[in-house]
């Protein structure tokens, strides 16, 4: 965002949402709405976070770009803190 991108993290934007409306908080959940938010994106950054691999719904997100043909670009944690 600061280098003007235009960013939507679904995790970002939707966790504050869940904890606030008691959501579900597990991928079977969220699996259409992330799959809506990507159908409609550019391409997918993957922050490389701790637990990133482990992820169920990183791991998903990233088969649904795959599926839809967006690029993916990985971005270690040293450059979000780096900048």
């Amino acid at each position: 965002m600061a280098a003007g991108e235009l960013v939507l993290s679904p995790i970002a934007h939707t966790h504050p949402i869940a904890v606030r409306c008691e959501l579900p908080r597990g991928w079977e959940f969220w699996d259409r709405y992330d799959r809506d938010l990507l159908a409609k994106a550019d391409k997918v950054i993957v922050a490389m976070m701790a637990g990133w691999q482990e992820s169920v719904g990183v791991q998903a997100e990233i088969a649904i770009a795959k599926q839809l043909g967006l690029p993916i670009e990985y971005l270690a944690v040293d450059d979000l803190i780096e900048g």
